[in-house]
C-alpha cells in the first residue's frame, strides 16, 4: 500500500512539474510576442534549457556577431544542446577573424572544449598551417634507380617525452626546436596516452625523442615508418618540418612513411618531434616507429 501511495505522489509531482513547465513556456511565448528584445535577453538566462537554446538562435538572427558578447557563460552551459547552439552560430560567421573577435581568446584556450569544436569553428586554421608534400625516394620520378630498404631500426619506445597542448599553441612556442626546455614534459611509452596519466584527454599533444642514426655508408636516403598514430600527426626532424599524416579520425590505425633523406643526421643524434591530434577515445603514438635506411641498385 505504501508503494502505491508513493507512486501516486511521484506521478502527481511529475505532472505538476510538467504543467509548470508548459505554463512557463507559454508565458515566455507571450512575452516574446509583446517584447521580443527583452524576452530574448531574459531567455538567455532562463532556467529552461529549451528556452535558452531558442534564444541563442534568435539573438544571433537579430544581432549577428554583436549578440555573442553576452554569451560567454553559455559556452559553459550545463546543457550540451545550448553549447551546440552557440557553436553552430559562431561557425556561421564568414571569417576566422570574425569568429575570434566574436568570442574572444578565452574560448580558444579553454581546454574543456574538445578539438572537434575548434575544428567546427575552423579556429587556428591560419595559425597552424604546416603542410608539406613528402615524396618517398622510390616514388620520385626524377630518381631513376631501384630503391630498397637496407636496414630497419626501431626507435626506442620508452624514451618519449610528451606535453599536452589544449590551447594548440605549441607550434608558436616552437616545441619542435632542439634547444627547447623540456622541464615539465612527461616520460611516456609508445602506447595510448590515456593510460599514462592523461585519462579522457582529447586534443593536441606533442612528442619528442632523441635517437642515433648509423653512418651513411652506401645509403642514398632514409624513411621514417610510423606504425600508427591516433589520430593525426605532423612531424619535424632536427627542427625541420618533414610532413604530415592528416586524413582525419580514420587515420588512427593507418601506417605511413615520410622521406627524411635531407633531414637525417647520419652517424649522429637526431631529434624527432611529432604533433598529435586526437578527437575521441584513445590518442597518441601507439605503434613503433622505424628508421629505414635506403640503398639503390
Amino acid at each position: 500500500m505504501k508503494r502505491v501511495v508513493l507512486l501516486a505522489v511521484m506521478c502527481a509531482s511529475l505532472l505538476a512539474g510538467t504543467e509548470d513547465l508548459v505554463s512557463h513556456r507559454r508565458a515566455f511565448r507571450a512575452k516574446l510576442a509583446a517584447e521580443p528584445v527583452a524576452a530574448i535577453a531574459e531567455g538567455l538566462r532562463d532556467s529552461d534549457a529549451v528556452i535558452r537554446r531558442y534564444c541563442v538562435y534568435q539573438d544571433f538572427l537579430r544581432n549577428g556577431p554583436d549578440a555573442v558578447e553576452g554569451w560567454g557563460d553559455l559556452l559553459d552551459d550545463p546543457d550540451e544542446q545550448v553549447q551546440l547552439a552557440v557553436v553552430e552560430c559562431l561557425a556561421k560567421l564568414p571569417t576566422e577573424n570574425a569568429r575570434r573577435q566574436a568570442m574572444g581568446k578565452t574560448f580558444v584556450a579553454n581546454s574543456k572544449f574538445p578539438v572537434v569544436v575548434r575544428q567546427a569553428l575552423r579556429l587556428d586554421a591560419a595559425a597552424f598551417n604546416f603542410h608539406r608534400v613528402n615524396v618517398l625516394l622510390k616514388n620520385d620520378p626524377t630518381y631513376d634507380h631501384i630503391v630498397e630498404v637496407k636496414e630497419s631500426i626501431q626507435l626506442p619506445d620508452d624514451r618519449w617525452l610528451m606535453h599536452t597542448d589544449p590551447a594548440e599553441t605549441g607550434h608558436t612556442k616552437k616545441w619542435f626546436e632542439a634547444d627547447l626546455d623540456e622541464t615539465g614534459w612527461k616520460a611516456v611509452k609508445c602506447e595510448a596516452w590515456e593510460g599514462q596519466g592523461f585519462p579522457g584527454y582529447d586534443g593536441v599533444a606533442w612528442y619528442r625523442i632523441r635517437f642515433n642514426a648509423p653512418p651513411k655508408g652506401d645509403c642514398v636516403g632514409a624513411n621514417l615508418q610510423f606504425g600508427a598514430v591516433d589520430e593525426q600527426a605532423w612531424v619535424w626532424l632536427n627542427g625541420k618540418y618533414v610532413g604530415q599524416h592528416a586524413i582525419g579520425p580514420e587515420g588512427w590505425d593507418v601506417a605511413f612513411w615520410l622521406n627524411v633523406g635531407d633531414e637525417i643526421a647520419w652517424d649522429a643524434e637526431n631529434l624527432l618531434v611529432v604533433r598529435v591530434e586526437d578527437s575521441k577515445m584513445a590518442g597518441g603514438i601507439w605503434k613503433p616507429i622505424e628508421l629505414q635506411t635506403l640503398i639503390s641498385k
